[in-house]
């Protein structure tokens, strides 16, 4: 693991980032805590000459004064699937965790933040193209916490490369406020506030056009890793547009003043695109001009429940999609599903030649 000066023999650099904050809101950052948290951070991580032994995942140094270190927690998705806390799954078992065990939720999500800064430029072969690629960039969130090395070697998934998935960082920051909301843990928030920060930077990559919209890239670039998505989508836009709130809201829990007005603008923004996908009755796929553009998927609200869940926030929009999902659902034949907790409650109702769409997922059965 490399600082940031060798990073693919160029700096990672946030600069721009930073500028674009101040152009869009004319906001002095005198005593910005963001900015201030990027400045550290780079000057910092610039100077670290420590053998990859001692970087890891590990969230105990993120522990704040007073604070019960309560150890580390790992959990399997599937016995078939053997990769230890799958974040993007994480997403919807999480609901669970905080209400039951919060200190072990918190303990993940601590994890997951010092994974954000994390980089580990070690090769990894890809199964769908062969291609090599960094096991861990920084500023991505890892897709798991690893296999046979936890929280040293992370992503043991290898099928695509996860650090240009465009769920992940979205889900990090929305289940880090979540969290904070539901047990009202301040210091939490502090602690991880830098890696939400950076990982919502990091997302700036995937806006081409600017707009303050994400755009997928054509391949499987989310959970769904058998369906191909491009440019904005219902899925991945709902919840870039959801994290955009969720970062508005926690830079208000922090004192980041600039940061929260900033995020905010970032989010009407989003959001004003995102509607675009709008067809009177639900959100479209995707905005591409493929056959899959117009099918329903139900987890196209994925971040609006996160938001409703935190932010009491809906839109009849919302409750529209909901009652088209449904109803298509239900006129579907008895095969397609078995009970109203045990059918595919997120797939593309529509694109029933695809793999996933036959699977059985549980925890998604509260949408």
């Amino acid at each position: 693991m490399h600082s940031l000066v060798n990073i693919g023999e160029r700096k990672f650099s946030l600069d721009g980032f930073i500028s674009d904050l101040e152009n869009n809101n004319n906001i002095s950052h005198q005593n910005d805590i963001a900015v201030d948290i990027l400045e550290r951070f780079t000057s910092v991580v610039e100077q670290i000459q420590t053998p990859p032994a001692s970087k890891s995942a590990y969230g105990v140094s993120l522990l704040q004064e007073g604070e019960e270190n309560i150890g580390q927690f790992l959990y399997l998705e599937g016995i078939e699937y053997q990769m230890w806390n799958t974040y993007d799954v994480h997403f919807y078992s999480s609901f669970s965790l905080v209400t039951l065990f919060p200190k072990l939720e918190l303990s993940v999500q601590r994890d997951f933040a010092a994974a954000v800064l994390m980089h580990d430029p070690g090769k990894m072969k890809l199964l769908h193209d062969g291609q090599l690629v960094s096991r861990k960039v920084l500023g991505a969130v890892p897709h798991d916490i690893g296999i046979s090395d936890p929280w040293s070697e992370v992503n043991g998934y290898n099928l695509y490369n996860t650090d240009r998935w465009k769920d992940l960082n979205p889900k990090f920051v929305l289940q880090v406020y979540r969290d904070v909301v539901a047990t009202g843990d301040k210091k939490f928030a502090q602690a991880v506030w830098p890696s939400v920060y950076i990982a919502i930077a990091y997302m700036d990559q995937f806006d081409k056009d600017g707009d303050g919209m994400i755009e997928n890239e054509g391949f499987p670039d989310q959970t769904y890793d058998t369906w191909s998505v491009s440019g904005v989508s219902a899925y991945s836009g709902g919840l870039w547009v959801a994290a955009l709130q969720a970062a508005s809201a926690l830079a208000h829990e922090v004192g980041d003043k600039g940061s929260e007005v900033y995020f905010w603008h970032k989010f009407q923004k989003a959001k004003a695109v995102y509607e675009k996908l709008w067809n009177g009755s639900y959100f479209n796929y995707d905005s591409s001009c493929g056959s899959s553009r117009s099918s329903i998927q139900a987890d196209q609200l994925a971040g609006q429940w996160y938001v409703i869940s935190t932010l009491n926030f809906c839109t009849c929009s919302h409750a529209s999609s909901i009652l088209v999902i449904f109803k298509t659902k239900l006129e579907l034949p008895v095969s397609c599903f078995a009970g109203m907790l045990e059918h595919v409650v997120f797939c593309q109702l529509l694109e029933k030649r695809r793999l996933e769409v036959h699977l059985r997922w549980f925890m998604i059965t509260t949408l």
